[in-house]
């Protein structure tokens, strides 16, 4: 009977010890768990960007034991580490792009280089003549164009004056045209010649 006292005492002990650590357990669970408006405090951020970042399933709240708080208790080392992991996937995102812009802006950049770099090349091997030039050798030669073109009239009107036959006419006018726009052509061709000399 002794034995089955001591026993006795012995499974007494042992309950008493079972309840005092799961009472610590608890204890433990209770400290571990905190509200929505706790976590959001011990995060830095607002409770709608908790609100936000459960239903974006970043953090998950405790699961519901019959507690009349369901979907208000979290474990706030767990969501810390979770939002963590987040934030740093957000930002390794965002280099990852800027990285991206970044290559394609260098190879614009050298695409762009090496187009100029053929230009000036091309433009050090006479290839190539600058637009301002050509423009003003344009307006050059059309300024001796318009020129020559008025002073057909004054120059043909004599010799039509006592001219009957359209045909005669239209030949004589077609003479005097062609003869002026070639003496513009060949003194364009000695002014160019006379410059490249």
């Amino acid at each position: 009977m002794a034995e089955s006292k001591k026993e006795k005492k012995v499974t007494a002990k042992d309950a008493t010890e079972k309840v005092s650590q799961s009472a610590e357990t608890e204890t433990k669970k209770k400290r571990q768990t905190v509200t929505t408006a706790k976590l959001a405090m011990l995060l830095n951020l607002s409770i709608p960007s908790i609100k936000k970042l459960r239903q974006d399933g970043v953090i998950e709240p405790l699961p519901n034991n019959g507690n009349r708080r369901a979907g208000n208790e979290w474990n706030p080392l767990q969501c810390a580490c979770k939002v963590i992991r987040n934030y740093q996937k957000m930002i390794d995102s965002r280099n990852s792009k800027e990285t991206e812009n970044m290559k394609n802006a260098k190879e614009r950049e050298r695409i762009a280089k090496a187009r100029q770099a053929e230009l000036n090349l091309a433009e050090r091997e006479n290839e190539l003549i600058r637009a301002d030039v050509i423009m003003e050798k344009i307006g050059a030669f059309l300024t001796r164009v318009r020129i020559n073109l008025l002073a057909i009239p004054k120059g043909i009107a004599p010799q039509l004056r006592n001219m009957d036959n359209s045909n005669e006419i239209a030949e004589k006018l077609y003479e005097r045209i062609a003869r002026a726009m070639h003496e513009t052509v060949d003194f364009e061709k000695k002014k160019i010649l006379f410059e490249e000399e």
